[in-house]
């Protein structure tokens, strides 16, 4: 399977932050567009405050999402960043 940002981002806007309940596309939270190399992705998640009590709920969510519905053999690198 041929990854590209776009899929990753349609994913992605399926996963719900916990503390609003918006999709975190939605909600702004994605720093940066996917990067992509092979299988390998990576990004940033932006959060209000550190530490946030639902970031490793999120990533967890993230990654069975997208292990799930983009593809199994899929790395990925989440890089918490925050607005504080």
């Amino acid at each position: 399977m041929t990854l590209y940002p776009k899929l990753i981002t349609d994913v992605l806007a399926n996963v719900r932050y916990p503390g609003n309940g918006k999709s975190i596309i939605e909600a702004d939270m994605l720093d940066d567009q996917p990067h992509i190399d092979g299988m390998k992705v990576s990004f940033s998640i932006v959060f209000d405050k550190n530490p946030d009590p639902f970031m490793k709920s999120l990533f967890k969510s993230i990654e069975s999402t997208i292990l799930r519905e983009v593809d199994s053999e899929v790395q990925l690198t989440i890089t918490p960043k925050y607005k504080q």
